[in-house]
């Protein structure tokens, strides 16, 4: 059915208890004066004003759909959109109504109930439906859940209209009020754009909302400040009796006396516990049971309700021979599908009927974490030592056993918060990508979705999930002497530990990010508690919940960073007198390098003056020149300050092109990344417990941090993170220049293992004839084995050094390349620009040489597609920094998101590799195309495109 506005009207069947989905044919009004109950009149004609809106999303999302405003995203828009209307006009700006038309087919049932769920505004709603309002006053808060028993106003039968009127934060906040100067005009004022935290004068901190939205260091502010339905919106429908909350469901397993020592033997059950909170809606007694299973076990509890009460309703079960829920690495991640169904009668002596149903799946696992010495072999002995002596820092056991931590920081989904779980679950399988195995949820940004936390329990991710509290906004005074602050963040958090608490990957509640002005002490107590009450540890070892993410007592931080870009021999001199870390800390809460996007994005997002190569090499010793774009998109160069580290893009050359530069750029990030990851690695449970990336995911089109770009096209990083972070590695330790093997597994190395190791010259050619090394001694599960010679003894020679660790039975069990030069000097760009050959400029100017591929895939019936490739340097000189791409034929600038083994690969003269790429085909039938381009491969130009052809047998 079709209304007057072209929109159509939603049918929704009440024959029994559902749950339906309003994220589709919503429109918006931007008219702040509208009645509500004339425009939810659902025999009124509608608004013409009124047009099509994204949900989930923002207002700011909605009007650069229908290109009211320009998006901020793409070159220098975000300069063009006014944002004093935000703080001067008023935020009656950016308040709209939301408005949405659906059918009821057929009456409720007896004694059923309609209920209407928002599930994320920003900031404040007034309700209406048919006309009325559906609610006595506006619900506020960005994080809370908000229900409205419809039941009196819907109208079976007929069309139904429910209008929202969304408010923004009522001190949105001044993101200029730290001062920022136009390079157009002024071009020898200090920059200062935006300026940094919190809207530059932190009261967006005042109450409980996204904070970055008022602009941050690493993303821009937002005119509307989120405002918006940037969740979806349900209509339930139940019987006399609801769950009252989202249930909890836990698991206690019963372990082997041997576990953990033995994991061989898994533990011969599990118990499944389940609370239930059930309230009666009747004014009469009623009988209630509820049917419950797990897998393939079931029960059933039951309960007589007085009118009026809630009351819990325990249910538990036993699962024989569980399999146990590990993370990413280190084992398996099964899922167990759990359903309660509520039955009540509707009488005396009627028949139980269905009245309301909740659904999950849960891993067994447990899960804890703790401030310990960091050398424990398990929790059994970490509970045991205490203190202890030796480093001590946060250590994360699950299963009892402990994990070492490469984490990732995330802020955001999306700045403008379109999110679905195909986002999700694409961003998250590139975390798995890269081998990390937790997510930092960052305190400045949201609650994360279900579906974020549903693709963490399928990828073995775990979860820190802070609540939205930064220091940044402690820093402009204590939010919690506003009205209402205290309330609104215990009501958040405790909405938040309902809605999440059952996920298998939830490892730790966090009241806030960083504590250079320390959170509350009054208020992370009352938090502590809430997760005390609704989430505590397993059999009380360890805890949920810390105060904040640099929080010292409780073995995180207590600082964060380094966040420099170094020489990477400097990241393995931690305790050496020439190491230029600062804040190195057993467990680091972030750390942090460069990010830049690929060319093929930057085209997507950037202007014109943004791609010409010639205003984007600056001075290191200042920002001038750097076009506007650059600095609207929060550029950080590739270097530290102006001596401590060389440009490291410049360190290959002067690139002539935005191509080259976005190469060299690829190539920085990978040896800075991996670098950093492999030296905190060779400190794993001897200096190290582990770490958090700062940031991971870019959240939007920028040009700092993140593994990946806003395209989902992963960058040079996000593979030497992969590589740093292989089960099994051989590492060049590039301060002492000795190869040392890591081993993240469960079971010992013997030694005596072979490692190959071969160099190549400036020309790319093989220097001398490989030299096989042994391991000298067995490198025990889950340590790293002892130094082993390299041959190597001048790391300003440039080599680069390609080793192979293989079992007793020659099969590799891991590969890493490394190149090294004289990195020392600094390179300017004014007299000097080009008169100094960078110390990787040989890698520029590789002979060409010829790739063969071969490569076979399969698709299976739901278009996920596998294809194994092999490639082959057919040549006597090495084919650098070599990137396999798939996209949509005839479409080069459409990713079709893919997840390759290995990416950006180094082949020695004669060498082939075999990589293995996973990805979803567009369509039925679609074959998408696979390319590799390197620096040197093709015919001899930069970025040659070797076409991957392949077929499904």
């Amino acid at each position: 059915m079709a209304n007057l506005d072209g929109s159509a009207t939603r049918a929704v069947d009440t024959a029994s208890i559902s749950r339906v989905v309003f994220d589709s044919g919503w429109r918006m009004l931007g008219d702040a004066q509208a009645d509500g109950r004339v425009i939810s009149d659902p025999n009124g004609a509608p608004d013409p004003r009124a047009m099509d809106a994204v949900v989930p999303g923002t207002v700011l999302a909605t009007l650069i759909k229908h290109g009211v405003l320009k998006d901020p995203y793409i070159g220098a828009n975000l300069a063009a959109i006014a944002d004093q209307d935000a703080f001067i006009a008023g935020i009656d700006v950016f308040t709209c109504w939301y408005i949405h038309r659906f059918k009821v087919e057929q009456a409720l049932p007896a004694g059923g109930r309609a209920w209407l769920v928002l599930h994320g505004v920003n900031y404040q709603a007034d309700v209406f439906l048919n006309g009325k309002p559906a609610s006595a006053s506006p619900f506020k808060g960005m994080f809370t859940r908000h229900e409205l028993d419809i039941t009196d106003i819907i109208r079976p039968g007929q069309d139904n209209v429910v209008a929202i009127k969304v408010t923004p934060p009522p001190q949105p906040g001044n993101p200029f009020s730290g001062g920022h100067r136009d390079p157009d005009k002024d071009k020898s004022a200090p920059i200062n754009w935006p300026s940094v935290c919190q809207g530059g004068d932190f009261a967006l901190a005042r109450v409980v909302t996204a904070q970055f939205s008022g602009g941050w260091d690493f993303s821009p502010y937002l005119v509307d400040r989120n405002t918006g339905l940037w969740d979806h919106v349900e209509l339930v429908f139940t019987g006399p009796v609801r769950f009252a909350e989202d249930p909890r469901v836990t698991s206690n397993i019963a372990w082997p006396t041997r576990w953990p020592g033995d994991r061989t033997t898994p533990p011969e059950s599990a118990t499944i516990n389940a609370e239930f909170s059930v309230s009666n809606l009747t004014s009469r007694d009623v009988e209630c049971a509820i049917e419950v299973s797990v897998g393939d076990a079931a029960t059933t509890g039951s309960a007589t309700l007085a009118m009026g009460a809630t009351t819990t309703v325990p249910a538990s079960l036993e699962i024989k021979n569980p399999k146990l829920w590990w993370p990413h690495g280190h084992g398996e991640q099964p899922l167990y599908p759990v359903s309660a169904r509520l039955l009540a009668k509707s009488g005396p002596n009627d028949l139980s009927v269905a009245s309301d149903h909740y659904a999950c799946e849960i891993g067994i696992r447990e899960i804890t974490s703790l401030k310990c010495p960091i050398d424990v072999p398990d929790l059994q002995a970490a509970v045991s030592r205490g203190s202890g002596a030796g480093p001590v820092g946060r250590v994360f056991f699950v299963n009892r056993l402990p994990i070492y931590i490469r984490g990732g920081a995330w802020t955001f989904p999306d700045a403008m918060l379109r999110h679905s779980p195909d986002d999700y679950d694409a961003q998250i399988r590139l975390h798995k990508q890269a081998n990390l195995n937790m997510i930092r949820i960052w305190g400045g940004g949201i609650i994360e979705r279900p579906g974020f936390h549903d693709a963490c329990d399928r990828n073995g991710i775990l979860v820190w999930q802070e609540f939205p509290m930064s220091a940044d906004g402690l820093e402009g005074g204590d939010p919690t002497r506003n009205p209402g602050y205290s309330q609104a963040y215990l009501d958040c958090a405790r909405d938040a530990v309902l809605l999440l608490r059952n996920h298998a990957s939830l490892a730790l509640w966090v009241g806030c990010n960083e504590g250079f002005k320390s959170p509350p002490a009054k208020l992370m107590r009352k938090a502590s508690a809430l997760i005390q009450e609704l989430d505590p540890a397993v059999g009380d070892m360890g805890s949920r919940f810390v105060d904040f993410s640099t929080d010292g007592n409780a073995g995180l931080g207590p600082t964060d960073g380094p966040y420099d870009i170094l020489e990477p021999y400097k990241f393995f001199a931690a305790g050496d007198t020439d190491h230029e870390i600062a804040n190195l800390n057993v467990f680091n809460p972030e750390f942090g390098s460069v990010g830049f996007p690929v060319v093929e994005s930057l085209r997507r997002f950037m202007d014109a003056e943004g791609l010409d190569v010639s205003k984007v090499l600056v001075r290191q010793s200042t920002f001038l020149d750097l076009p506007h774009s650059w600095y609207l998109h929060n550029y950080i160069p590739f270097f530290s300050g102006d001596v401590a580290t060389a440009d490291q893009v410049l360190l290959y050359g002067w690139p002539a092109t935005i191509e080259a530069f976005c190469e060299q750029a690829q190539a920085a990030q990978y040896q800075q990344y991996k670098a950093l990851f492999e030296a905190q690695t060779l400190g794993m449970w001897k200096r190290y417990s582990g770490g958090v990336l700062w940031r991971s995911q870019p959240g939007w089109p920028g040009l700092r941090g993140g593994l990946y770009d806003a395209y989902l096209e992963p960058t040079g990083g996000l593979f030497g993170v992969r590589q740093a972070g292989q089960a099994v590695n051989i590492v060049l330790n590039l301060k002492t220049l000795m190869y040392e093997v890591v081993n993240n597994t469960d079971d010992a190395l013997p030694s005596g293992l072979p490692i190959e190791v071969t160099f190549c010259d400036a020309s790319g050619k093989v220097v001398g004839a490989p030299s096989t090394l042994h391991t000298s001694a067995a490198v025990s599960a889950r340590a790293v084995g002892g130094a082993v010679a390299s041959g190597l003894t001048d790391r300003k020679v440039f080599r680069v050094a390609r080793a192979v660790l293989k079992d007793m039975s020659g099969k590799t069990l891991a590969r890493n390349l490394d190149w090294l030069g004289d990195t020392s000097f600094v390179m300017w760009d004014g007299a000097t620009r080009g008169t100094k050959p960078g110390p990787f400029q040989p890698l520029r100017e590789l002979a060409p040489v010829t790739l063969t591929v071969a490569a076979k895939g399969t698709r299976d019936q739901t278009g996920a597609c596998t294809v194994s490739i092999d490639i082959t340097n057919l040549d006597d000189t090495l084919a650098f920094f070599n990137r396999l791409r798939v996209v949509e034929r005839g479409k080069p600038d459409t990713l079709v998101p893919a997840l390759p083994s290995d990416n950006y690969m180094t082949l020695l003269p004669n060498e082939t590799m075999s990589v293995e790429v996973l990805f979803q085909a567009p369509g039925p039938g679609a074959m998408p195309e696979i390319t590799l381009s390197g620096w040197n491969s093709g015919t001899g130009t930069d970025g040659n495109i070797v076409p991957v052809a392949w077929s499904i047998p």
